[in-house]
C-alpha cells in the first residue's frame, strides 16, 4: 500500500512516517524549507505538480493539525485552499481513501465533565489560528465527502502531557492509526447529512484515568475489527 504523509516537517508526521515504513510503501510532501528528511516537496499550487505526487497513492494522511508554521494568513491559506487543492487532485487521480488527523482541542473550551462523542459539535477557539485551521481543514474534507468526491476519516486525537485527562501517548497513536489505515468500515442504515461511507470522524486518546473524551465508538468499531482479523 502506497501512502502519502503531508506536512514531512512537523513531529508528528516524523514519528508517523517512521513507523508506517515498516509495513507500507511511504512518501511525504511539504511545501517548503530545508529539506533534510527526504520528502518532496510541493506548494499544494500547481495541480500538475500535485497530480505528480499522488500518483499511484492509495491512502493519504493529512495532518490536519499544527502541522504547518508561519503567519495566520500563510496557515489559514494552507489549510483551506493547499488542502483543498490536495483533495482535488486526490479525487481525479484515483486515491481510495483520506485520513485526516485533527484534534480534540476542537472541544477544550467544554467542560471537562460532559461525555463528549463524535455526535458533538466542534467549538473551535477562533483567537487561536491552530485550532481555527483544524476546524476550517475538516471543514473542507467534509465538503469532499459530502460531494462523493472522496472517503475521509477524521481521527481527532488527544492532547496534554501524560498526567492529563487528554493524553494519547505516541505508541497508542501509531498503534490506533495502523488499525485505522487497515479498517473497513461497517456503513450502518442511518440518515446523514454527508453519505456515511464517505465521511467518518472518530475520536482517540489513550486509557487514563478520568478519560476526558468518550471513545467507545473507537473500542466497538476495532473490537470487532480484530475479531475479524482473528477469524481470517
Amino acid at each position: 500500500m502506497k501512502i502519502l504523509v503531508t506536512s514531512a516537517k512537523s513531529n508528528i508526521s516524523k514519528k508517523i512516517i517512521m513507523d508506517l515504513k515498516k509495513n507500507h510503501d511511504v512518501i511525504s510532501t511539504d511545501v517548503s524549507g530545508q529539506n533534510n528528511h527526504n520528502f518532496v516537496q510541493c506548494q499544494l499550487d500547481e495541480l500538475r505538480d500535485t497530480d505528480l505526487l499522488l500518483k499511484d497513492v492509495d491512502i493519504i494522511i493529512n495532518i490536519g493539525y499544527d502541522g504547518q508554521s508561519g503567519s495566520d494568513k500563510i496557515l489559514i491559506d494552507y489549510y483551506t485552499r493547499c488542502i483543498y487543492n490536495l483533495l482535488w487532485s486526490a479525487s481525479e487521480n484515483g486515491v481510495s481513501r483520506v485520513i485526516n488527523i485533527s484534534t480534540l482541542k476542537l472541544f477544550e473550551t467544554c467542560y471537562e465533565n460532559l461525555a463528549i462523542t463524535e455526535n458533538w459539535s466542534t467549538h473551535p477557539i477562533s483567537s487561536d489560528v491552530n485550532i481555527l485551521c483544524a476546524y476550517l481543514c475538516e471543514m473542507v474534507h467534509k465538503e469532499f465527502a459530502r460531494d462523493k468526491k472522496i472517503k475521509v476519516t477524521n481521527i481527532r486525537i488527544g492532547f496534554g502531557d501524560s498526567n492529563s485527562t487528554s493524553f494519547l501517548s505516541d505508541g497508542d497513536l501509531l498503534k490506533y492509526l495502523e488499525l485505522i489505515i487497515n479498517y473497513k468500515q461497517q456503513i450502518k442504515k442511518t440518515p446523514y447529512q454527508v453519505p456515511p461511507q464517505y465521511w467518518e470522524t472518530i475520536h482517540i486518546q489513550s486509557k487514563v484515568p478520568n478519560q476526558r473524551f468518550i471513545t467507545k465508538k473507537f473500542d466497538s468499531i476495532f473490537d470487532q475489527f480484530r475479531k475479524n482479523k482473528n477469524k481470517e
